[in-house]
This record gives C-alpha cells, structure tokens and sequence, in this order.
C-alpha cells in the first residue's frame, strides 16, 4: 500500500488515502502460483479504539465511465495529482518488489 494522504475530522474520525496493489498466491506442487491481482485506490475511514486502529469503511471508484467521476468526488485534488503518475513514478513496481519479498517469506521460496 502507498498512502498519499491521512487526515482526521472533527469527530476524530481519520480517512487515509492510498494506492493498493493486492495479490493473491498459493502453493502448487511446490510452486508458488499467482492467482489474482487487482491495484486500485482507496479511501480507508478509521477509528481509533483502545490505541489502535480499526476500519470502519473504506471507498474505491467504481469501474468505466464512472471511474473519473468517483475519482473526483472521493480523492481531494492534491492526491488526484499524485496518483496520476502511479503507473509512471515507480510506485507500482516497489509494491510489487514488497509483495514478492512478503511472499518468498510466507512460503519459504
């Protein structure tokens, strides 16, 4: 996860705002297989309880002509500018370099 953004309301409510590259793996014949994959950005709404962090909700834009729109309407415009080169800054491949190193470590490869 690259978190652009965290912010904290007035009811102390705190809304993070990040990029998520999420993949899924398991064990085939001894071979580490890739199953899903999904990068998509967040908005997390949290809540802190008894010194930690919980997620109450959290926000994505929804797919097609959509997208742009829920974009706008979720993001604030300062994290819009960020993400625009997310594919383009190297953010996408140092997510990804961190999920294989997590995944070489769970599995023992």
């Amino acid at each position: 996860m690259h978190i652009y953004l965290i912010t904290e309301d007035l009811n102390n409510r705190y809304y993070v705002y990040a990029w998520v590259l999420q993949e899924k793996y398991y064990l085939e014949n001894e071979e580490v297989v890739r199953d899903t994959s999904t990068s998509i950005p967040y908005k997390f709404a949290l809540v802190k309880e008894d010194d930690k962090f919980i997620v109450k909700d959290y926000d994505i834009p929804r797919d097609g002509s959509y997208y742009v729109k829920d974009m706008k309407h979720i993001f604030p415009n300062s994290v819009l500018k960020d993400m625009d080169s997310i594919h383009t800054d190297g953010t996408i491949e140092r997510l990804s370099l961190e999920i294989q190193n997590a995944v070489k470590l769970y599995f023992h490869k």
